[in-house]
């Protein structure tokens, strides 16, 4: 009886399926550690580090040299106005604004917005700023915190992503990766998480030690919520270009593809569209109609003060004429010269007014057309904000202007007016009057006013909203990307 075997088929035991959770966590962790045992981590850090060191460093001194200088000037501010009340001149007013404690986040429009402005008896009169006081930043551009995000991190969030998928996808990973069940949007989230955590790792105790050279260095701890908010929003900013460089990688063949793409897209979103913003917001809204409106306001004032002049010649002719024996013709004189000078200073208070209103709105639409046209660049977002934070944007250089001329108007104009000279040919002789007003209540210098922290909040959340738009943007091209691409070849 013959015997028969039968020979079953082998049965091999499939592997245990993962959760998605567990994958998306697997993934991000070894994204992490990858970095980390790779000398991409390390040198960003490093540099990071000093660069953000050397920032802080280089605005705390120039901001100790903007204190003391200011500091020098208050203590010859009002022994030089009495000196002018004491020789009988006509009073002009310098005062000086205070440097935002906060600059070392960005130096912002600093270097456009007047340090010194002087009242006169023609009215306000902005001075210089302090562009030029550093000669580092007078050589090299100027060095805060903004700059070293905003274009070399941003550098290092595309490094630490251009090859991400491109290299795993050459060396068959990336096959193996996709044969769990998790879909290629929840690698490209994971990716972006632990390339998320490697920045932050990187910026963080960088910003902590740069605040603490800052504080050493002897600038007021100040603006702890700015602070924050600028570490956030630095955080969702380099979030967007780890997430164009995982669309980049999951778009491009090879990871030197993806380099050369990276490196165009960066100089794009961080040189180019910024320049081509300025260029066509100078077009559209030019700079030179602040110098136009400056000279309206000069001979405007100019014709003001020539039919001043003339009315009170006119006075001085009646008080001249008049009866010597007629005891009001002193009280005449003093009354029609009142009239005149108030007529002047009114006229004069009207015109000044038209054409700072106008000044204001030709400004709010060069600030209008920039954050529009800011739209096109996530890095352009990031610098205005930043401005904002650090007290340097335009919210501040508006509250500066604001300020200042409400100084004028209340106290520094009151000081250049403070006496009035009149001089007539009386025979042989010249006859002068000279009038004295009490000015000692005025004798106040100028204190510069912070806009209130909620309002630079509230106005930082439309640019952190588009941070986070690209930053999804971004990530949904990744994922197209990864979804057409074909692992096997």
């Amino acid at each position: 009886m013959t015997e028969t075997t039968i020979e079953l088929p082998s049965v091999e035991r499939a592997a245990p399926m993962r959760p998605p959770a567990s994958v998306f966590a697997a993934i991000a962790v070894k994204e992490i550690r990858d970095h980390l045992h790779g000398k991409r981590f390390l040198i960003g850090a490093l540099l990071c580090v000093l660069l953000c060191t050397t920032s802080a460093w280089v605005r705390a001194r120039d901001l100790r040299d903007a204190n003391q200088e200011r500091a020098l000037f208050l203590q010859r501010w009002r022994p030089a106005v009495e000196e002018q009340l004491e020789r009988d001149e006509i009073i002009q007013v310098e005062n000086t604004r205070s440097v935002s404690p906060l600059a070392v986040l960005s130096v912002g429009l600093e270097p456009v917005t007047p340090f010194r402005f002087t009242s006169t008896k023609e009215g306000l009169r902005f001075g210089a700023s302090r562009g030029a006081q550093n000669i580092i930043d007078a050589l090299f551009g100027y060095l805060d915190l903004s700059f070293v995000v905003g274009t070399l991190l941003s550098l290092f969030a595309l490094a630490l992503t251009f090859d991400s998928i491109s290299s795993e996808r050459a060396h068959g990973t990336l096959a193996l990766m996709l044969s769990y069940p998790v879909s290629r949007g929840t690698v490209v989230l994971a990716k972006v998480l632990g390339n998320s955590v490697i920045l932050i790792a990187s910026f963080v105790p960088a910003l902590a030690v740069a605040m603490l050279v800052t504080f050493a260095s002897g600038v007021p701890a100040v603006g702890t919520m700015h602070v924050l908010a600028f570490a956030l929003l630095s955080v969702l900013y380099l979030i967007c270009f780890a997430a164009l460089g995982l669309a980049v990688s999951a778009a491009a063949r090879t990871s030197t593809d993806a380099a050369l793409i990276c490196l165009l897209l960066w100089v794009s979103f961080v040189f180019l569209v910024p320049r081509v913003i300025g260029i066509a917001v100078n077009r559209v809204v030019p700079s030179a109609r602040a110098v136009e409106l400056a000279l309206r306001e000069d001979q405007a004032v100019s014709q003001l003060k020539i039919a001043y002049t003339r009315r009170v010649q006119y006075a001085l002719d009646a008080y001249v004429n008049a009866d010597p024996d007629n005891a009001f013709r002193n009280d005449d004189f003093q009354k029609a010269r009142k009239q005149a000078s108030d007529e002047l200073r009114k006229q004069r208070r009207t015109v000044v007014a038209r054409l700072w209103d106008e000044s204001d709105r030709n400004e709010a639409t060069r600030e209008a057309a920039i954050e529009r046209w800011s739209m096109l660049s996530p890095a352009a977002l990031f610098s205005q904000s930043s401005a904002d934070l650090a007290w340097t944007g335009h919210l501040q250089r508006d509250r500066f202007i604001a300020d200042a001329r409400a100084y004028h108007e209340n106290v520094g104009s009151r000081l250049a007016e403070s006496r009035e000279a009149f001089a007539t040919r009386l025979t042989s002789r010249t006859m002068a009057i000279i009038l004295h007003d009490d000015i000692k209540p005025y004798l106040i210098p100028f204190e510069s006013t912070r806009v209130p922290s909620r309002e630079i909040l509230l106005s930082i959340a439309y640019p952190a909203a588009l941070l986070a738009a690209f930053a999804s943007l971004f990530l949904a091209a990744a994922r197209w990307f990864l979804a057409r691409m074909d692992v096997r070849s």
